[in-house]
C-alpha cells in the first residue's frame, strides 16, 4: 500500500494498476494532449494556406509585372516608329 491506501496489482505484469481518480486524471491528461496536438495541426494547416496563399499573390504580381512591361515596351516601341516615320516624312520634304 502506498501512502496507507490499497493497490491492486495486475498478475501477469506486476504492475499497480490505476484507480478510478488516476484512470481518470490520465484520461483527461491524453485528451488535453490531443486537443493540443489537434490545434497545433489546425494552426499547421492555417499557416500552410496562407504562405500558399501569399505565394499565389507574389505570382500574380509577377505576372503583372511583366505585362505592364512588356506593354510600356511595345508602347515605347510603336513610338520610335512613329517618330522615325515622322523623321522620314520630314526629310522627304526637305530634300
Amino acid at each position: 500500500a502506498k501512502g496507507g491506501k490499497m493497490r491492486f496489482r495486475d498478475p501477469e505484469t506486476g504492475l499497480d494498476l490505476l484507480s478510478h481518480h488516476e484512470e481518470h486524471d490520465r484520461a483527461e491528461r491524453e485528451a488535453a494532449a490531443c486537443q493540443k496536438e489537434a490545434a497545433a495541426r489546425r494552426n499547421a494547416e492555417i499557416q500552410a494556406g496562407q504562405e500558399a496563399s501569399a505565394r499565389q499573390r507574389e505570382a500574380a504580381a509577377r505576372r503583372s509585372a511583366e505585362v505592364r512591361a512588356e506593354r510600356e515596351e511595345a508602347a515605347r516601341r510603336a513610338a520610335e516608329a512613329r517618330v522615325a516615320e515622322l523623321e522620314a516624312l520630314l526629310d522627304a520634304k526637305r530634300g
